[in-house]
Parts: C-alpha cells; structure tokens; sequence
C-alpha cells in the first residue's frame, strides 16, 4: 500500500473527496480540524462520515479529528465508532505524548485504527520515539511545520526545522514505522513544492502531505524509485546473493547498509506494483 502522498479535504466540502481521489492521492484526509470553524464542528462531523462512503479505489481515506485533549475530539472519534463505515487513518493532531495515543486507542475501543500522529509541539520532539512506538506497527508520524515554526518563533523555511525534520526521521527509524513531511505551503509553486518533496526524501521521509491536488505529481516523482535505481537495487541484491566474501558492483563496494537501501528500494517498488 502506497504512502507517499496525503491530501487534505475540508470536511465541509465533501464533494472534494471523489476529486482527490481521482487526483490519485494514496491516502485523502478529511479534516476536521483546521478547515473548520469551531461553530461548525457539529456540522461537519456527518459530513465527513458520509463522505467515507465515497469510492476511494486505490486511495486509503483518514480523517484528521480534533485534538484529543479538547472538547471535540473524543466527540470525532464517537462519531467515527458509531459510523457505518470507517476511515483507513485517524490522523491525531496536537500530540505531546504516547498518552494521547493510548486515549484515542480508548476510545476506538474495538474500531481499532491505525493513528498518524501529527508532531507539531516542542515537547511532542522530545517525546517523538515514545509517540512513534505508540503508533507502531500500522501507523505514522507526521510532520506539521507550521504549528511548530509558530511555538520556535522560526521560519517555515528548511533550515530552521532542518533538526526537527531528522529527528522525526531517526523516531520513525526506531520504531520501524514511516513519516510524512509538512504540506508545502504555496498552492501555486508546483516547482517549489516538488523541490521540496525531493528534499524531504532525501532526508529519509517516506512521503509528504500536500493542500492542493497540483503537488501530488511532484510529491509521487520525489517518492517513487526510478526505473534505474530499482535496476540497481536489484542487481544489488543479486550480487550479494551470490557473493561468499567482500562484493564490488561497478567499481563500488557493497557493504550490509547498501543491501539495506537496495531492499527498502525494492519493497516501496513492490509497495507501488514497479
């Protein structure tokens, strides 16, 4: 199942879902949070439920509630239990630590969902291997930049957050799950946004979220291996599959780490149907 891209749908526009879909994002977001007033909430929730009804073909659906330490959060995720059919994700915002996780655990209670935790506070980083291990082995993290900047007094620019995007990275590594990278913000920038998504594979994410259907061709280039880097992790395994001692593959030496790049290669390749 593919995971490089996730793609934020008001949950007051669910017309928005059937176009995401077909826009081709691997998982569609309904949101519940951020798009939505605080005097809409009440109406948004049937809203999104009726939109899980909707033909999401190779697309995953999640929902992202509201958070869980407020008033209507556990409010998303009763109604999210007592829906006739339910999202793929429950994308969690605003957690500070693996309790929140467990509290939505709870309350799932037997609708058990995978969570995608949204990292978005300085003591969510601190606590970012403890929340990855909660949401293990289904779930993820996920990188909210602006909410992040905005506690740091930073910039949203790359390198201000250029730590907090690794150590996100090396939390996801420790518990064996993937991490999604903050939505680029400027809608029109297509080429900014698929620079960036390069930029965020490049850092070891296994994908990024997007808040325009346009980002999603720049986010899938960034995030599906090449025709030649699958060749090459092939002949990767191959030769090392052969090999009884030190291995040289076109003159470069290959060492357990590089098999483990060729076999990460390989199972996004598979994942993907490359």
């Amino acid at each position: 199942m593919a995971r490089r891209s996730l793609l934020f749908v008001p949950a007051l526009r669910p017309e928005r879902v059937a176009k995401a879909v077909a826009a081709g994002a691997d998982i569609v977001c309904i949101d519940l949070e951020d798009s939505v007033a605080p005097e809409r909430k009440a109406e948004a929730r049937p809203l999104a439920i009726e939109a899980l009804r909707t033909p999401a073909g190779r697309s995953r659906l999640a929902v992202r509630i509201n958070p869980i330490r407020g008033p209507e959060g556990p409010l998303d995720i009763a109604a999210l239990v007592a829906a006739p059919v339910r999202p793929n994700y429950v994308l969690t915002p605003k957690v500070d630590d693996p309790e929140d996780i467990e509290r939505v655990r709870r309350l799932l209670g037997a609708a058990a969902l995978p969570v995608i935790a949204l990292i978005e506070t300085a003591v969510a980083v601190d606590n970012a291997t403890a929340i990855a291990r909660a949401v293990a082995p289904e779930g993820m993290l996920f990188f909210g930049a602006m909410d992040m900047s905005a506690e740091l007094g930073c910039t949203l620019d790359w390198e201000p957050l250029a730590f907090i995007r690794s150590r996100l990275v090396q939390a996801a590594a420790v518990a064996g799950v993937g991490v999604l990278d903050t939505p680029y913000p400027d809608i029109a920038d297509e080429a900014g946004g698929a620079a960036e998504a390069r930029r965020a594979r490049q850092f070891g994410f296994a994908g990024k979220a997007a808040i325009h259907p346009r980002h999603l061709p720049g986010i899938h280039a960034a995030f599906t291996p090449t025709a030649d880097e699958i060749t090459w992790a092939r002949r990767v395994i191959e030769a090392m599959a052969a090999s009884t001692g030190v291995l040289q593959l076109d003159g470069k030496m290959i060492d357990r780490p590089v098999v483990r790049a060729a076999e990460r290669t390989l199972a996004v390749a598979k994942r993907l149907g490359l």
